[in-house]
């Protein structure tokens, strides 16, 4: 009965580990992307690993290029407090002190090529089949 028991306990702790764990997508192409992972890093990872198959056609067509913790916002903690009291000439004052901190909030974010995929030149000029340049000027207004 305690093998039982032992069982059934490591089996919900491996099953909360796994459970608290995901992957965003924080971009994707033909050539690559980056994906945030949530929870859990190697779990994560390993859902991620199978978003990177997917995106470039098998396992093994795709390189992680890059790894790291990304900024992605910040948090402010403000605390203070205020004392009344008396001055000098009996006039009622208020002391006041207040703290705060900033602190950045990050996550740990995976950049992947896809091998064989050509990166888009961005910022080159569109150009001919014989690689010329066609002279066509676009532009791409984003408002919001």
């Amino acid at each position: 009965m305690k093998k039982l028991t032992l069982l059934v306990v490591l089996g919900g702790a491996a099953l909360m580990m796994t459970g608290c764990s995901g992957i965003r997508v924080v971009r994707a192409s033909k050539a690559g992307g980056e994906i945030a992972l949530i929870g859990d890093r190697e779990a994560a990872m390993e859902k991620a690993r199978e978003e990177m198959a997917r995106v470039c056609g098998g396992p093994g067509n795709y390189e992680v290029v890059e790894e790291g913790e990304a900024v992605v916002g910040s948090v402010t903690d403000e605390s203070g407090n205020a004392t009344a009291g008396r001055g000098i000439f009996g006039n009622p004052t208020v002391r006041t002190n207040s703290h705060s901190e900033t602190t950045q909030k990050t996550e740990w974010r995976v950049k992947y090529a896809c091998k064989g995929a050509t990166p888009p030149n961005v910022g080159a000029p569109p150009t001919t089949t014989q690689g010329q340049p066609t002279g066509q000027i676009h532009t791409v207004i984003v408002r919001f």
